[in-house]
C-alpha cells in the first residue's frame, strides 16, 4: 500500500511540474503552439494515469 501511495505522490508532483511548464511554454510560444500542445498531451497522459491509479 505504501508503494502505491509513493507512486501517487510522485505522479502528483510530475503533474504539477508539467502543468507549470506548460503554462510557461504557452506564455512564451503561444497557446496554440506545437510545444504547448506536446506539453498538454503529456499532461493528459499523466492525469489519466493518476485517475487510473486512484480508482484502485
Amino acid at each position: 500500500m505504501k508503494n502505491i501511495d509513493c507512486n501517487i505522490i510522485k505522479l502528483i508532483e510530475q503533474i504539477n511540474e508539467l502543468r507549470l511548464e506548460m503554462i510557461n511554454v504557452s506564455k512564451s510560444t503561444g497557446i496554440n503552439s506545437l510545444n504547448t500542445l506536446k506539453c498538454s498531451q503529456k499532461l493528459d497522459k499523466l492525469i489519466y494515469s493518476y485517475q487510473s491509479m486512484n480508482k484502485k
